[in-house]
């Protein structure tokens, strides 16, 4: 947060100092914790934390693989739609359909996100989600006369590419649920949705309170 706020730097320098000042909490926390126990400094207390540190970038590096992966196939997804020209056709679509009414572009917007995120990994899911449908509310809106925050418009598209994840007729998230649960997968999605517009309901009425 100190470097994002104050120093300005770039996201990527804000995980590179946080994990260099892990890192080095890893290897001070060890002996810190032996002297206020009173115990006696040895060799293995001073070299735990690098221990520590060895079995992190192990664990980082194995929990990598399917994020690589992911984002791997997301980018020939997003390279293929990019080569073949259809965001601008998906731009066009939604611009005709929607006549500039940004309550319609919003609304195509997330059923477009619903349809493109099925079956797609959360990493994949934002990829593609950030590559095709926010650019298209962010440009209509604006041709509008709409100023939307691209944060605003990111995590839109994204909660809705998620949201096809208990969404028929795809509904991974949904199959895994009731694989646990022992129960019929169709019915787990339709109580999922419907639990999740009482929410949505509970939410808003919460807000309208505040």
């Amino acid at each position: 947060m100190f470097t994002l706020m104050v120093l300005r730097e770039s996201a990527a320098s804000a995980a590179f100092n946080a994990i260099m000042l892990l890192m080095l909490l890893m290897v001070v926390q060890h002996p810190f914790r032996a002297i206020l126990a009173k115990r006696k400094l040895t060799k293995e207390v001073y070299l735990s934390g690098f221990v520590d540190i060895l079995a992190g970038m192990i664990s980082g590096a194995k929990n990598m693989v399917p994020i690589a992966i992911a984002t791997a196939i997301a980018g020939i997804v997003v390279g293929s739609i990019t080569l073949t020209g259809l965001g601008q056709v998906l731009l066009e679509v939604i611009e005709t359909l929607s006549g500039g009414n940004i309550f319609i572009i919003l609304i195509l917007a997330a059923i477009v996100s619903l349809v493109l995120g099925m079956g797609l990994p959360t990493t994949a899911n934002y990829i593609v989600m950030a590559s095709l449908t926010a650019p298209v509310i962010l440009i209509l809106a604006q041709d509008s006369g709409f100023l939307i925050p691209a944060i605003a418009a990111h995590l839109f598209v994204f909660y809705f590419g998620i949201l096809a994840d208990d969404t028929p007729p795809v509904g991974l998230a949904a199959y895994a649920a009731a694989g646990i649960a022992k129960a019929d997968p169709i019915k787990t999605v339709i109580i999922d949705i419907r639990s999740r517009s009482i929410e949505s309901s509970r939410s808003s009425r919460m807000d309208l309170d505040y």
